[in-house]
């Protein structure tokens, strides 16, 4: 498996969360990927993320990688995928 990592980002308060969700959908169109299947994830995800930074205290880096054909975040040990982009 190839995985490039695209940005890596700290996240400390919510600014920071919306920032990333940004250059999240962002990537993923420059990337050619689906708008409502990846704004449908990144839902959910934006919500553990924020669950994620509540319990730390402190800052928390997320990082956005290509792993194949896949787009994914990555935090926490996590990794959850926010899009599959065409070949």
């Amino acid at each position: 498996m190839s995985t490039k990592e695209i940005l890596s980002f700290d996240l400390i308060a919510e600014p920071d969360i919306q920032q990333y969700a940004r250059f999240v959908v962002e990537a993923a169109k420059a990337l050619g990927g689906n708008e409502f299947t990846l704004c449908a994830r990144l839902i959910g995800q934006l919500e553990i993320l924020r669950e994620e930074c509540m319990k730390g205290g402190n800052s928390m880096k997320a990082t956005l990688a290509l792993e194949d054909k896949m787009l994914v975040t990555k935090f926490n040990g996590r990794v959850m995928v926010i899009d599959e982009l065409p070949a």
